[in-house]
């Protein structure tokens, strides 16, 4: 029986991996939702192997398997993730990651891929040397990537490539190994000048380039390119440079778009965090599904399992909002108006008929447009996630004379501390959010600087972070105005 530890901090995938684990009988799996207990069970406990996701609060599935190296434990470490995004799969591949496998496609498949994946990593870390090991998980990196990947030496000879870059290459892998990468190309010495820039340390982000076509007009590319190194040594300080990382993007109609070295890959950032919600979704929806699939007696335990298919398509629903949203706020002028606060608090309101939310209507207007929604929409639902269909959320407004201050407090298990800190400093409006946790967040502070107010949080019980969340926001006062009788519209909102 092999122990797998299954770290990943949306539960609900946890428990569906565990399920078609154990469903096989070669597995005991144990499931924890924080990277950083997990580091703590793996000292006292053991493992034969790790399966994480990526995007996870506090620690990444990176950062986590960055820590577990460096306390010298090499135990078999795969990365489950619903992330496709190149620079997730080099830095793994550079962290010594064992087997990284992308979320999606047909299930019964991709569990059988993980069980593959397991059981392959630990008789290899049981059975192999580190140079032989190296190897064969560089291999199974590349071809669980979706995009055209090559593995090049330090001579510039192509190692290894995957599917996609058959595909785009339009001939063969036995064609491609061996041969000089930089001769796919129709200028091979501008490509032997990049290749050189990344042994020097260099990295080759958005390059353009045409690769050759035998049977039409060369393909415009964008280059992406990296060093990789031999397994765990690089963590050590004296790691051995193995070779050259590299990926290609189709250009497109863009074949001149400027070459630039050392900037970041660009990606679609936020439909790489939305893709990574809407596969972890489908994938456990479709996971209950199956169990249900094979319950014979539908009672109890059926319907415990269409409710929790049911909320797997309902966050579905939830990140396409986001989609929505995210493309309105980058699209839409902000004309700022009166918007009733009441209107839009019973309309997002009525969307979480399982939970208990209080609210004392208290006529206000602010200053906003018809996005406001999505903030609340977002603070509801962030509640929700840390609580469970009995969280329980109370809105209280007041006055502040040129402002209203609403105060949206929950009794879930808390928001974690350092999302809290960050969230109140600011940091999901100045940077990137990170990880599909921050993408609520996001909105919720963009929306809320876009009206020109603030917004923070806090435990709801000081010293307590267990005991739920408050989030503050202050919005510009519209007309008209928000009571006649102000006693009375504080006193109502503190009922």
């Amino acid at each position: 029986m092999i122990n797998i530890l299954i770290v990943d901090d949306e539960e609900s995938v946890s428990e569906i991996t565990k399920i078609f684990l154990e469903k096989t009988g070669l597995f005991n799996a144990t499931c924890e939702i924080s990277a950083k207990n997990a580091i703590e069970m793996l000292k006292t406990n053991i493992f034969d192997a790790v399966v994480s996701d990526y995007e996870m609060p506090g620690l990444n599935g990176i950062e986590f398997l960055k820590t577990v190296r460096k306390s010298g434990n090499n135990i078999p470490f795969i990365i489950f993730t619903g992330r496709s995004r190149e620079d997730v799969v080099i830095e793994a591949l550079n962290c010594g990651v064992d087997s990284y496998i992308q979320k999606g496609g047909d299930l019964k498949s991709q569990f059988a891929e993980l069980t593959h994946r397991i059981i392959t990593s630990v008789e290899k870390k049981r059975a192999e040397n580190e140079l032989i090991f190296a190897n064969e998980y560089n291999k199974c990196l590349i071809e669980a990537h979706v995009d055209p990947l090559v593995t090049i030496d330090c001579d510039g000879i192509i190692d290894d490539v995957n599917n996609s870059m058959e595909d785009m290459a339009l001939c063969g892998r036995s064609s491609l190994i061996g041969k000089p990468f930089c001769d796919l190309f129709t200028k091979p010495a501008e490509v032997r000048e990049a290749l050189n820039l990344v042994l020097n340390n260099e990295e080759l982000s958005d390059y353009p380039l045409y690769l050759k076509s035998e049977d039409g007009p060369a393909i415009p590319v964008l280059l992406f390119a990296t060093l990789y190194h031999t397994g765990q040594s690089s963590l050590k300080g004296n790691s051995k440079v193995k070779g050259i990382f590299a990926e290609l993007h189709y250009a497109g109609d863009n074949p001149d778009a400027k070459k630039s070295g050392k900037t970041k890959f660009s990606t679609d950032f936020y439909m790489d965090l939305i893709m990574h919600d809407i596969k972890n979704a489908i994938c456990t929806g479709f996971g209950y599904c199956e169990v249900l699939s094979e319950i014979k007696n539908y009672d109890t335990e059926g319907e415990k399992y269409l409710e929790k298919t049911l909320g797997c398509f309902k966050r579905i629903e939830r990140t396409l909002n986001c989609v929505k949203c995210l493309k309105s706020i980058n699209s839409v002028d902000f004309s700022p108006k009166s918007v009733s606060l009441d209107e839009i608090m019973d309309e997002e309101i009525s969307c979480y008929t399982n939970n208990t939310i209080n609210y004392n209507r208290c006529g206000a207007y602010v200053m906003a447009d018809s996005l406001l929604g999505s903030v609340f929409e977002n603070i509801f639902g962030n509640a929700v996630k840390y609580g469970n269909f009995e969280t329980k959320i109370n809105v209280i407004t007041r006055d502040l004379g040129d402002s209203v201050l609403i105060a949206v407090e929950d009794n879930s298990s808390g928001m974690p501390p350092e999302i809290i800190k960050d969230f109140s400093e600011g940091k999901y409006v100045r940077d990137k959010p990170c990880g599909h946790d921050g993408l609520g967040l996001f909105i919720i502070s963009s929306l809320v600087s876009r009206y020109g107010g603030s917004v923070s949080a806090r435990e709801r019980v000081k010293g307590e972070p267990w005991s739920g969340t408050t989030i503050y926001l202050t919005l510009k006062k519209g007309a008209p105005e928000v009571l006649e009788n102000e006693d009375i519209a504080n006193e109502a909102t503190r009922a």
